[in-house]
């Protein structure tokens, strides 16, 4: 409906005095609990959400134990950032919205040769 009505896909949020922020409503759904907002990222990807954008740093779960700063972030990095224990995300989700991230930037499948944790599939 935001889209419909002339949303811009790309509008960054604020950043903090310390570099923190700036993200595009991309970086919100490649890396949601459940992947519950695949059909989001989906949906912006489509409208044309720009998957090379960067931010400096990025903060999850702030004020939690497990909190983390990601630094020089793109989409797809930030979505390969859900294999981080703290993360608590599916990794056979990460792989599948980092595979769709890359097919809609590259125009081809990701290359699996070093994917992090794959070597631990046969343990």
């Amino acid at each position: 409906m935001l889209l419909d009505d002339g949303a811009d896909v790309n509008a960054r949020a604020d950043q903090d005095e310390s570099g923190l922020g700036g993200q595009t409503p991309i970086f919100h759904a490649v890396n949601s609990i459940f992947n519950y907002c695949r059909p989001v990222m989906e949906i912006l990807v489509n409208a044309g959400a720009d998957l090379d954008a960067r931010v400096r740093a990025l903060l999850w779960g702030e004020s939690m134990s497990w909190e983390t700063v990601v630094y020089d972030v793109t989409p797809i990095s930030y979505a390969q950032s859900g294999l981080h224990r703290q993360f608590h995300r599916r990794e056979q989700d990460v792989y599948n919205n980092i595979a769709f991230l890359h097919r809609k930037r590259f125009g081809s499948e990701p290359p699996t040769r070093n994917v992090p944790n794959k070597y631990l599939a046969g343990h």
